[in-house]
């Protein structure tokens, strides 16, 4: 039912402003989303050819994935920590 109602709203929403300027804001988000990283020294868009990009999808490169793997890592480590602590704790 909720899920109905928030569709509902959505679309009315979108009728009211328009599909048109939602077209076009979202094409220049994209590309100023692109231009960035474009001339970004480590992150680059995956799709190289700009007649290719998505204006509403944005997939992105890094240059050292293992870094972005090694930064979730510790994350997830404190986080599992912490919940172990948590859990620890409310046992005493």
């Amino acid at each position: 039912m909720l899920a109905i109602y928030l569709l509902a709203k959505i679309t009315k929403d979108v009728i009211d402003y328009g599909l048109e300027n939602i077209r076009t804001e979202s094409k220049i988000k994209a590309g100023l989303i692109y231009n960035y990283f474009d001339y970004h020294p480590h992150i680059k868009p995956y799709i190289k050819n700009k007649k290719y990009r998505s204006e509403t999808v944005v997939v992105l490169e890094y240059d050292k994935p293992n870094q972005i793997l090694d930064h979730f890592k510790k994350k997830i480590s404190l986080s599992v920590a912490v919940m172990e602590s948590i859990k620890q704790n409310s046992l005493e």
